[in-house]
């Protein structure tokens, strides 16, 4: 695989950066660290946020900028959510996500200063998986479950849930309102499993 991903955030004393990048490697997809959006290489096939509940919404507007697909993983002590992947122009952005979930009542993750690793390493592995079958999208038949979606997973009660994520017509980042045709269709996420 010549595809490479970059990790953004979670590198040093967190220490959450490493089993990823390491897990990568070891499927031989290069992992990148950067630890400053100004860092992240435009070629990077995706970029993994981590830390999300933290600096998710200040990446969505810089990656819808500079064109950058990324899944974001938030974590809070046992609790993880990966996705949706946003990819600019195509599907919905962070901020459709934060949106939607507002008005759905989904309490936002809170940073907490402490983690449990077990459930970590769990949530941590999931985010392998997902980056994995993006990058092998065209040349495999398993789309990515948070293409579309966010998964959500208590890895210390071994419960998840998986819930669709649909591009709002009013967001303020990435809508499509004041634009002269259609919005994107959920239906059209499936043409970017196959494509390269």
């Amino acid at each position: 695989m010549n595809a490479f991903v970059t990790l953004l955030g979670g590198w040093g004393e967190s220490g959450e950066a490493e089993p990823i990048a390491a897990a990568l490697r070891g499927l031989g997809v290069e992992a990148r660290a950067a630890s400053a959006f100004g860092e992240i290489d435009p070629g990077s096939d995706l970029v993994l946020v981590l830390q999300a509940e933290r600096q998710g919404a200040a990446f969505n507007a810089y990656a819808l900028e500079h064109g950058l697909t990324w899944l974001p993983v938030a974590f809070s002590h046992t609790v993880g959510r990966l996705g949706p992947i946003v990819v600019p122009g195509e599907t919905a952005c962070y901020e459709c996500l934060e949106l939607r979930g507002r008005a759905n009542g989904v309490p936002p993750l809170a940073p907490k200063p402490s983690r449990f690793d077990p459930s970590w390493s769990m949530v941590a592995s999931l985010a392998v998986m997902e980056t994995v079958k993006w990058l092998s999208r065209s040349t495999n038949s398993f789309a990515p479950l948070s293409l579309g979606h966010q998964v959500e997973f208590d890895a210390f009660h071994l419960q998840g849930e998986v819930n669709p994520v649909y591009r709002l017509p009013t967001c303020p980042s990435c809508g499509l309102r004041h634009q002269a045709r259609l919005a994107a269709q959920p239906w059209t996420e499936a043409g970017l499993v196959h494509r390269p």
